[in-house]
């Protein structure tokens, strides 16, 4: 594991309560998953994930969120092409509303 990846007390106080990821929404076409973080200031931040980056961001929030993978319900909206063949690479669209 390389240092860069924990959180230092720095970087931890510099987090400001008040920037709150308000909704999420992505994208999954062929190999690239691109997540759109919206905050409570109306900002916004797009990420880029290759299929590693994704497998170790779900491990990492079933880990530090133990239910996660429990979470039933969830308002979450998804959105497939009409004309998508069950099975392909076709464009998968999901959000959470906010």
């Amino acid at each position: 594991m390389t240092d860069s990846l924990y959180i230092n007390a720095h970087e931890l106080s510099s987090c400001e309560e008040t920037d709150v990821v308000v909704g999420v929404g992505g994208l999954r076409e062929g190999p690239r998953t691109v997540l759109k973080f919206v905050y409570d200031t109306g900002d916004t931040q797009i990420l880029y994930l290759n299929d590693p980056a994704v497998q170790h961001l779900v491990a990492v929030l079933k880990t530090l969120v133990p239910k996660f993978s429990a979470i039933a319900g969830s308002p979450v909206e998804v959105d497939v092409p009409v004309d998508a063949e069950p099975g392909t690479d076709a464009a998968q669209r999901a959000w959470s509303p906010y």
